[in-house]
């Protein structure tokens, strides 16, 4: 999981606005916060604006047969934004474009689900949601073959996992 959550902060951090020229470009991080959704909107502290506050919010783990457990994954992105910051959508997009498409060590591509947007006294929230497949190598079952006499009655149906596992 920390895989996905270093490459949402990675891929956040990368947005930016070239302020300079083609050959002599000047880039200037379009997003000034991006960390770990730790409840900063809700506690209404200080921060730096436009600002991405990203978590893993739903994982559904299932195992689709021997040797594969996966979980579809939601993360959230929660976009803070000045209501007069009138770059507001064109940063969405840049969101949008950053993470769609992306995958990444144990997770197949990001989708993008639902956005929805909330008004606080000065900002705007903009809730991202991004989908995904998170392939979880620590939840898949562990079967173990027996042969000869450590078969057991062949009227009985056994489920036997390596020992330690």
């Amino acid at each position: 999981m920390e895989a996905i959550l270093n490459h949402f902060k990675t891929k956040l951090e990368s947005i930016t606005t070239n302020t300079g020229t083609e050959q002599d470009p000047v880039l200037i991080r379009d997003i000034k916060t991006a960390e770990l959704d730790e409840g900063q909107l809700d506690d209404k502290v200080t921060l730096q604006l436009p600002g991405a506050f990203f978590d893993i919010t739903d994982m559904s783990y299932s195992t689709a047969g021997e040797n594969l457990g996966m979980a579809d994954t939601e993360v959230t992105v929660r976009l803070a934004v000045r209501k007069k910051d009138a770059t507001r959508y064109a940063l969405l997009n840049k969101i949008t474009k950053a993470l769609v498409g992306t995958s990444g060590t144990n997770f197949g591509g990001i989708l993008k689900e639902t956005q929805r947007k909330v008004s606080y006294d000065d900002i705007f929230e903009y809730r991202i949601t991004f989908g995904l497949m998170y392939f979880d190598e620590s939840a898949i079952p562990q079967y173990q073959s027996l042969t000869g006499d450590d078969r057991p009655d062949a009227n009985i149906a056994y489920t036997i996992r390596k020992p330690g596992k």
